[in-house]
């Protein structure tokens, strides 16, 4: 073994990827009464995806930009928005992007998947790096634009992670996601945690539609009602894009009614979806749909048609 193999830094992720990717969110002895049961017995969960199928299939004149944020780390940003990037993939016939714009190192590759690890430690496909591209040389033609992103499985282009040396102006952020809206029809935005970070704000700014996710708890719950409070007494002097509401289920008992948040959330007009606590996810590994609980890939097929069709200016009336 050479002295470089033995020097390299372990890439835990990689080891971690490697022994829990395959994990389903149910055990044999769980699915197995579940199967049983939809044997005999239209599922409503099935149902209800199938609906939304047909809703993520309406046509898209020109690229929509979605940016997922949260107002804290830890809250289920990243997995969320790489379920609804292989969620957009799976229904939609055109490829999908995604951007991970978080300034640290970022999971959003990692729970994409399949992980790789580069040799070099700054990969070419960073937002940082197309940015720096897209502003000296234009985005150029389909094959230049998509040589350096990675691609991972259900047609998902997507960028790598960063590293925390660099940040991104608002308009070099405003310039890559025009970028990726010429060639994909859905483009989702991993921001940094919070709204105060400069390229959260651009990315917000940029975007057709927000998807703001918060955890099952209590204190994260007061703090969005507020915060959309305090939105919507601003609404009139700065719009904002509109906003979808995930309230996500990062462990099993949370100390926050997560019904009574979501009915809440839905009292103040917002489009709200209880994303329950699913073992698939918590791995935090690369996400496989097939393993999750039938009822996450139907919230997640939902959530992604209310985004859609506001992003897109077709909200539902009923």
């Amino acid at each position: 073994m050479s002295t470089e193999t033995e020097n390299r830094t372990p890439s835990f992720a990689l080891q971690a990827d490697r022994r829990l990717h395959g994990r389903a969110a149910l055990g044999p002895l769980q699915s197995l009464p579940r199967a049983l049961w939809h044997s005999i017995h239209r599922s409503t969960d099935l149902r209800r995806l199938e609906e939304a199928a047909v809703r993520l299939q309406a046509p898209v004149g020109t690229g929509r930009r979605i940016a997922v944020t949260s107002s804290r780390g830890g809250a289920g940003r990243t997995t969320l928005t790489a379920v609804l990037a292989q969620t957009f993939g799976r229904f939609r016939l055109e490829p999908i992007g995604a951007v991970d714009l978080d300034p640290g190192h970022g999971a959003l590759r990692l729970r994409l998947g399949p992980l790789t690890v580069h040799d070099d430690g700054d990969p070419a496909s960073t937002a940082d790096r197309v940015a720096r591209h897209i502003r000296e040389h234009g985005t150029g033609g389909a094959d230049d634009f998509l040589a350096p992103l990675e691609l991972s499985p259900h047609r998902v282009h997507h960028t790598a992670a960063r590293s925390a040396t660099a940040f991104l102006g608002s308009a070099e952020v405003r310039d890559l996601l025009a970028g990726f809206s010429r060639f994909f029809p859905v483009t989702l935005t991993d921001c940094a945690a919070g709204y105060l970070p400069m390229e959260t704000r651009a990315a917000v700014e940029s975007s057709h539609c927000l998807l703001h996710v918060l955890p099952a708890d209590a204190l994260a719950v007061d703090e969005t009602l507020g915060l959309l409070l305090a939105t919507d007494q601003q609404q009139r002097r700065s719009p904002e894009p509109p906003v979808v509401i995930a309230v996500v289920e990062t462990r099993r008992n949370g100390n926050a009614s997560v019904k009574e948040a979501v009915t809440a959330l839905r009292r103040r007009g917002f489009p709200a979806h209880h994303v329950p606590f699913d073992r698939h996810l918590a791995g935090g590994v690369s996400i496989t749909p097939r393993l999750m609980l039938p009822r996450t890939r139907r919230v997640a097929a939902e959530i992604a048609a209310d985004l859609l069709e506001r992003a897109t200016g077709r909200e539902r009336t009923a």
